[in-house]
């Protein structure tokens, strides 16, 4: 049986994990989570596939190993913040999530930065200014953030404990009205829980904080896999370099930032 689906799955898909026999017990132990996870995260071409026939199998909120994470557990969950510039690799502050959602909704200076980096952006695609210094704006006076963890110095091999988040990141996504319908389909996804997911510092860009389970794969593995999910389902390229578990973020000024109501003890509202 098992060589059987293996030999549909390589004929009909050509899913380059399948030619990887070491992958077949993921499947054949009714370990379908996993071995989709590693699916999801391999193959190269899949824009003809329906999502409807992998993501069943994927990470279903009923699934017992979601039911592990109790909301206790991930109110607990830390991060490390960074003021800026962003050249700091240590002296970074752990935080919580809900104290992230504090500063992208409260604080005064991300707000005056925030509205003055947007103002340098419409500069620049005026020709007025030159990309450069608007990057240096934004790399000097804006604040940051590794959503995946604390760490002992900004890098991967600096990791002390990962926070069970990945923070994905949309650029130049569109419109207003394409973000916002782009918002409010990822924050309703039926297989990733979104944790938080707050407007890029640019204005024309979003991310995406989502909790992923460990105990099912690592975090490149995790990432692979959410990027093609987010590309079959909506359409969406993130930025590759969000594989990094150290990968660090921006935090603009958002009103309109939206954090989960485990967090916030707020009602689940979508704010935009």
């Amino acid at each position: 049986l098992v060589n059987l689906l293996h030999n549909l799955l390589r004929s009909r898909f050509s899913w380059s994990l399948f030619t990887a026999p070491k992958y077949i017990p993921y499947l054949a132990n009714n370990k379908l989570d996993r071995g989709f996870l590693f699916l999801l995260a391999q193959f190269t071409t899949p824009s003809f596939i329906p999502p409807s026939q992998i993501y069943t199998h994927l990470y279903s909120r009923s699934t017992p190993e979601l039911a592990n994470h109790s909301s206790r557990r991930l109110m607990m969950f830390n991060i490390i913040f960074y003021p800026a510039p962003v050249t700091k690799l240590t002296e970074g502050k752990v935080i919580s999530l809900k104290e992230v959602y504090q500063y992208i909704t409260l604080d005064a200076d991300a707000l005056t930065h925030t509205h003055r980096l947007r103002e340098l952006w419409r500069e620049a695609h005026a020709g007025k200014r030159a990309l450069k210094g608007v990057r240096d704006y934004k790399a000097a006076h804006f604040d940051y953030a590794c959503f995946s963890g604390t760490f002992r110095t900004r890098d991967d091999e600096g990791l002390i404990q990962h926070s069970g988040l990945i923070c994905l990141d949309f650029d130049h996504v569109g419109t207003y009205l394409q973000t916002r319908s782009l918002r409010e389909k990822l924050l309703t996804d039926r297989y990733f829980t979104t944790r938080m997911m707050f407007t890029s510092p640019s204005g024309d860009g979003f991310k995406w904080v989502v909790g992923i389970d460990l105990a099912k794969c690592d975090h490149r593995t995790w990432f692979q896999a959410l990027r093609n999910y987010v590309r079959i389902t909506y359409g969406l390229e993130t930025d590759a370099k969000c594989i990094n578990v150290s990968r660090a973020c921006f935090l603009p000024y958002d009103a309109n930032c939206y954090v989960h109501p485990e967090i916030s003890n707020k009602p689940d509202v979508c704010p935009f």
